[in-house]
C-alpha cells in the first residue's frame, strides 16, 4: 500500500441500485446531512465527500431517431419536441389521438402521474432533461387528470420550475403526448 493511500485512506466507490456507497478505510470519520445528502468528512484526514446519489444512476431515457423517447424507469415512451402550439384540454386529448409519431398511432395525453415522472427536480429552473427533450416550453403542459375538486380544471405541470398545478380546462397550455404503460 502506498503512503497515499495508507496514509488518506483508501476510498473506494460502489455504486449498485442507484445509491452510492463511499467506504474509507480511516476509522476516523463523522457522518454529516447537508440539504437531504449524506456527507462523510474525514476527522483526521480532513477529506470531505458529498453523496449524491441521483448524480451516479444511469440516464433513465433513450432518445430515438424517430422523434421519440424511451423512460426505461416507466416503460412509457415520449414525443420528443411537444412543439410551440398550445391547446384547451379537450383540444390536447384530441391532439394526441390523432397523433402519429414513430410509426404509432396510439398516442394519448399523460396522466399528471405519468407527466410527473419526467420532472427532473435536480435542475435549476429547467425541470426536464434537456438533452432527451430538448424543445421544451417552459410553460405548462397538460395532464388528463381531472381535479376532483374542481371538474372544470385538470392537472398539468410547468417544466421551468416543476410545478404541478390544476387550472381551467378552457386555459391553452402545451403538450406533449405519451403512449405505453
Amino acid at each position: 500500500m502506498s503512503c497515499l493511500s495508507g496514509c488518506f485512506g483508501y476510498l473506494s466507490i460502489m455504486a449498485e441500485k442507484n445509491l452510492a456507497l463511499f467506504v474509507l478505510s480511516s476509522p476516523y470519520y463523522k457522518q454529516h446531512t447537508l440539504k437531504g445528502h449524506t456527507m462523510l468528512k474525514s476527522i483526521f484526514f480532513g477529506i470531505s465527500l458529498l453523496i449524491i446519489p441521483s448524480l451516479l444512476q444511469a440516464k433513465p431515457f433513450t432518445v430515438t431517431g424517430d422523434s421519440t423517447v424511451t423512460d426505461h424507469k416507466t416503460g412509457l415512451v415520449w414525443q420528443q419536441s411537444a412543439g410551440t402550439t398550445r391547446y384547451t384540454w379537450e383540444s390536447a386529448i384530441s391532439y394526441c389521438e390523432s397523433l402519429t409519431l414513430g410509426s404509432k398511432s396510439d398516442w394519448r395525453l399523460p396522466n399528471i402521474k405519468e407527466l410527473g415522472s419526467i420532472v427532473d427536480p435536480s435542475g435549476r429552473y429547467q425541470a426536464i432533461d434537456s438533452t432527451a427533450f430538448p424543445s421544451t416550453s417552459y410553460s405548462y403542459y397538460w395532464s388528463s387528470t381531472t381535479s376532483v375538486n374542481n371538474t372544470s380544471n385538470a392537472w398539468n405541470v410547468h417544466f421551468y420550475y416543476g410545478y404541478m398545478g390544476s387550472y381551467r380546462k378552457t386555459s391553452s397550455d402545451s403538450v406533449r403526448c405519451v403512449r405505453g404503460g
